[in-house]
């Protein structure tokens, strides 16, 4: 018993427990809406998607830090990948998203590792500034795929694109040396340091893999289909901006959302746009950026002045100690 609760198949055995006995209660609990396989074909639809950024996010959590930025790059990669299939069509589709993923990544890869902020404050800061990027994009205009780009978003072309990232997620962990150095980071970093791992460096990679996952799962989001009330088709791009939705009323100041407001009747996972997706104008489009940069500099200042404080104080203690030894000394 302790050899098989040892093996890796005894924790993949208990989660698909979980998944019976979950689905079970559900399906008791709700016999006629919950559990049909339509549903579950769904579910397997947004699982499926979903698994490629979860390949690209497991590099940074085995390592320490975190990436609350994920939603705003896969929207921006998204609404670039749109904008790319009408000129490139499927090519710009599948590379536009990867470029600018990866970019995204880099930075928040280099912005951690440089202002040493923590990683959630750092990539929940740049999020927003990533947000107003994808307003900017978009012209304060919806983006819609066109119809002949929508296959990563059905089987089996989602399917082929899960089991592509789950390969190289494989290949990279085992047989590179970026798999190893993320493992013995993620162990004990102080260890792998003084073993001559650049932490800094493969920390860096790790958010700069995680942005090209990221790209990948937004190919597959852009060519989501969820269906409203009128019987339309709108692109689900994560966070999610709906597009091919009604506009802002002015008058009553809400979004009349029909693919947000609909999502759980369809069972699809539908998150509410952020409100200053919809703010008109050049100046409103930037004013996450403004009101966040600010708060990075701040981060970095307060960290380094801590720093600075910290060391001044270990320098002084340890002249004090060295002024006590001579004393001893002389006594």
């Amino acid at each position: 018993m302790k050899k098989l609760k040892q093996s890796q198949y005894y924790g993949i055995g208990i989660l698909v427990l979980m998944l019976v006995v979950f689905w079970a209660v559900f399906k008791v609990l709700a016999p006629t809406t919950f559990g049909s396989p339509d549903k579950l074909a769904t579910y397997m639809k947004s699982a499926l998607i979903y698994a490629v950024g979860g390949c690209g996010l497991y590099f940074i959590c085995v390592m320490g830090p975190f990436d609350m930025s994920v939603g705003a790059n896969i929207v921006l990669s998204s609404i670039i990948a749109c904008n790319a299939s009408v000129k490139f069509g499927y090519a710009g589709l599948v590379i536009a998203p990867l470029i600018c993923g990866t970019i995204i990544g880099l930075i928040n890869g280099i912005v951690y590792i440089k202002l040493h902020i923590s990683s959630l404050i750092v990539t929940c800061a740049l999020s927003l500034i990533y947000e107003a990027l994808s307003v900017y994009a978009t012209n304060g205009k919806n983006v819609i795929l066109a119809t002949e780009y929508r296959a990563f978003g059905d089987y089996p072309v989602n399917l082929i694109l899960a089991l592509i990232a789950y390969c190289l997620c494989a290949f990279i962990l085992k047989y590179t040396k970026i798999g190893t150095y993320t493992y013995a980071i993620g162990s004990n970093e102080v260890v792998a340091k003084n073993m001559g791992v650049n932490v800094s460096k493969y920390k860096i990679v790790a958010f700069t893999l995680a942005g090209f996952f990221f790209g990948g799962k937004s190919a597959g989001l852009a060519g989501r289909p969820c269906q409203n009330e009128r019987g339309n088709f709108c692109r689900e791009l994560t966070l999610q901006q709906a597009v091919e939705c009604a506009p802002i009323d002015p008058s009553a100041g809400k979004r009349r959302d029909q693919c947000g407001r609909n999502a759980g009747k369809y069972g699809l996972l539908q998150a509410a746009t952020p409100p200053h997706y919809s703010m008109p104008g050049q100046g409103a489009r930037f004013l996450q950026i403004h009101k966040n940069l600010p708060t990075l500099l701040a981060s970095s200042g307060q960290i380094r002045y801590n720093k600075l404080c910290m060391a001044t104080s270990e320098f002084f203690s340890q002249k004090r100690d060295k002024s006590l030894e001579n004393k001893r000394f002389l006594l």
